[in-house]
């Protein structure tokens, strides 16, 4: 039965044995994000009413200069912080991968031989290789998606929320429906996902057991019985890949959606705000 905890459990001893480049990845990282996702719209920000504000030319030109050598200095920590978090991910992901590697041909080889004579060779190298894959896009989910995502929307929530009350309000409301609505979706396309992958490892397990079994295949004249089992399976597989595929831009459209709604309504807000005095145009700008 599918349990992300058991697999976390089985994930985790290899994970904290590298524990510094791991925290460096999100580290990295957040600086990153904080400087160009958060700090440098806000400048841009700046820069726009500096330029509306009516001020004489040679006030606005220090200023925007200023706001630019900012910006400069964002840029840069933004790139730096950045590629430290990409090395220190490359050297996180290779080492647990290779220790998850090592683990799963040590778990192997302490199964009995009725294990192996009862399974498909191919297969056992199929959901092998795929445990530590797993792992890969796992950690590729939760530094780039999940945690890229979540010090963004706090970001913008606290630099709206200064800005405008309402309008850091009304991204708020919208950021938990669109976490829900995600995560809802999630715990129905996980079952899709193994489903597919089920269906993969009985292709590869086909396939590989074939090619091992080539000479039985040659000399007992059995290549287009083989055939139709192998399209028996392929058939199965695309049927249950197509599923998945579907859900998932089922779920990219209602996100899509959820975005297009957040954008009309802030840009509304935004201007009615402006007209009304209570916001700058920097702001509609931000």
């Amino acid at each position: 039965m599918f349990s992300l905890s058991r697999i976390f459990r089985y994930l985790w001893p290899h994970i904290k044995k590298y524990w510094l480049s791991g925290a460096l990845v999100f580290l990295g990282y957040l600086i990153g994000i904080i400087f160009d996702s958060i700090l440098k719209p806000y400048l841009y920000k700046e820069i726009i009413d500096a330029l509306s504000s009516g001020l004489p030319r040679e006030v606005i030109l220090s200023r925007a200069m200023y706001l630019i050598m900012l910006i400069i200095g964002a840029v840069v920590i933004h790139y730096v912080s950045y590629r430290a978090g990409d090395y220190a991910n490359s050297y996180f992901q290779s080492k647990v991968m290779k220790r998850l590697h090592d683990f799963t041909f040590r778990m192997l080889m302490g199964h009995s031989y009725t294990f192996f004579s009862n399974n498909f060779s191919g297969s056992i190298v199929a959901k092998a290789k795929r445990f530590t894959k797993s792992f890969e896009n796992f950690a590729d989910v939760i530094s780039f998606q999940v945690w890229f995502s979540l010090v963004t929307l706090i970001g913008i929530f606290i630099v709206l929320f200064f800005v405008n009350h309402l309008l850091a309000y009304i991204f708020l409301f919208w950021a938990i429906l669109y976490i829900v609505v995600t995560l809802l979706f999630i715990r129905r396309k996980i079952r899709y996902d193994i489903l597919e992958a089920e269906a993969d490892s009985r292709v590869t397990a086909r396939l590989a057991d074939a090619i091992l079994n080539i000479m039985n295949i040659k000399i007992f004249s059995s290549r287009h019985r083989e055939e139709e089992g192998f399209q028996s399976v392929t058939a199965d597989e695309e049927q249950k890949r197509r599923t998945d595929w579907y859900f998932g831009n089922l779920q990219n459209a209602m996100q899509a959606l959820l975005m297009a709604i957040l954008q009309v309504s802030v840009i509304f807000v935004s201007v009615k705000l402006w007209y009304l005095g209570k916001i700058t145009l920097g702001t509609i700008v931000l």
